[in-house]
């Protein structure tokens, strides 16, 4: 399992990586530099984007929606009601960095907003597995 996050996050690191680069949104040095700092602090292509001052954080924001097909959305902006807080623990929010927006109680299906979207298919078994609703 390890290794199969590990692998999702490569292809997910890269493919940021080749559109960063395809849509020449930071320059050959600051791209160095960021790939010089990953490798020294062991943190994520974003992380290290934003980091060196290579991409500004909404700019990532932006670029990992593109990559992996979700919206991006502004934290500030939800309003999240209390039968959506009340659905998922507290353990779980802070596990997989995400907050619950909204809930379809019919479907059994929830709405999350993810600070890593490295960590979608991990929580989506996990909030399967405890509440039994599908992200």
């Amino acid at each position: 399992m390890a290794d199969e996050k590990k692998t999702g996050a490569a292809r997910g690191q890269k493919a940021l990586g080749e559109l960063i680069l395809r849509e020449q949104a930071v320059s050959p040095e600051a791209w160095r530099r960021a790939q010089a700092f990953m490798a020294e602090k062991g943190t994520s292509l974003g992380a290290a984007l934003t980091q060196t001052g290579a991409l500004n954080q909404s700019a990532l924001v932006e670029y990992l929606a593109q990559t992996y097909g979700f919206p991006a959305v502004s934290v500030a902006d939800l309003e999240i009601s209390d039968n959506v807080r009340q659905l998922i623990t507290r353990e779980l929010i802070i596990k997989h960095k995400m907050i619950p927006v909204s809930v379809d109680f019919g479907a059994r299906k929830i709405t999350m907003a993810f600070c890593d979207p490295e960590q979608i298919k991990n929580a989506m078994d996990d909030i399967k597995f405890t509440i039994g609703f599908e992200i």
